[in-house]
């Protein structure tokens, strides 16, 4: 058509084509570009830096973890457990594979008598360990363990128990939930009674949990020896019976006895008791 201001305007079909390769080309080229790049980073990986990616990838999926060393008891003269470590529960949880951490919260607060808001904190962390009960009673673990709550599992730890109780407590001293000593003997030969924990390996899944049978020993605990006192504990109960009898009576409001041996000089017994705040004597 002849003239016109609606006149359509014919492109070449040769200029197309050309228009048309052009951009062919041009796609071609960021193309290659990429795959070079791809391939320069997989040679990097695979031949200049091999170890530090391999590194990575192990610690992603390798944890090693420590094995308790059992602390040591201490005893009587005659070989009387005055303090000894027994096996006891607690609850442990990996956040990162608990699902509902609120639901999970409440089923747990029944049972462990604890505050949902406090435990759903411990569920809902970035890590992928949480504490959510030390040394249970074994009854509450085993109902707990009924619950099965995925991400949730028991961790077996060692609790420190005096089987005299409160008996020549001033001497003995304490360990703290950890049993590190704090007081008295325990904190004078903690060292001894520590002794050196081992270490394991562990090979952890995408959710970092423990995959079964993949974990192995590589430093075995060298336990913590046994501290033998030159005390009887059939003595010792009855110097502080009778210290106590003897503050009461006095109106005091506190007392140490101590028994020795007149040959050797050895202690038998050493009882200290004191008058509390509530007038009674511990």
């Amino acid at each position: 058509m002849a003239g016109g201001r609606g006149a359509v305007r014919q492109v070449p079909l040769r200029a197309v084509q050309i228009g048309f390769r052009r951009r062919l080309v041009f796609v071609a080229g960021l193309l290659l570009i990429a795959a070079a790049l791809l391939v320069w980073r997989l040679a990097v990986v695979q031949i200049a830096e091999p170890d530090r990616f391999l590194a990575y990838g192990e610690s992603q999926r390798i944890r090693s973890v420590a094995i308790t060393a059992t602390r040591g008891a201490i005893v009587d003269r005659n070989g009387v457990d005055l303090a000894l470590s027994l096996p006891l529960p607690s609850l442990v949880a990996n956040p990162q594979a608990v699902e509902d951490p609120r639901q999970v919260a409440r089923l747990l607060a029944s049972v462990l008598d604890e505050d949902v808001d406090f435990l759903e904190g411990r569920l809902s962390g970035d890590g992928q360990f949480a504490w959510l009960g030390r040394h249970l009673d074994p009854v509450v673990a085993s109902e707990v363990m009924d619950l099965e709550l995925p991400g949730v599992r028991i961790l077996e730890e060692r609790a420190r128990v005096r089987p005299g109780e409160r008996s020549a407590l001033g001497l003995l001293g304490r360990t703290n939930i950890d049993s590190v000593g704090i007081s008295g003997l325990e904190l004078v030969y903690d060292g001894l009674l520590s002794g050196v924990h081992g270490r394991k390996i562990v090979e952890r899944d995408l959710r970092g949990a423990s995959i079964p049978g993949g974990e192995y020993n590589v430093e075995p605990p060298s336990h913590g020896r046994t501290l033998v006192l030159t005390i009887d504990r059939s003595l010792q109960f009855e110097a502080e019976r009778l210290l106590s009898e003897g503050v009461e009576r006095a109106g005091g409001e506190g007392g140490i006895l101590v028994a020795m041996d007149p040959a050797t000089g050895q202690v038998l017994a050493s009882a200290t008791v004191v008058r509390g705040d509530d007038g009674e004597i511990r």
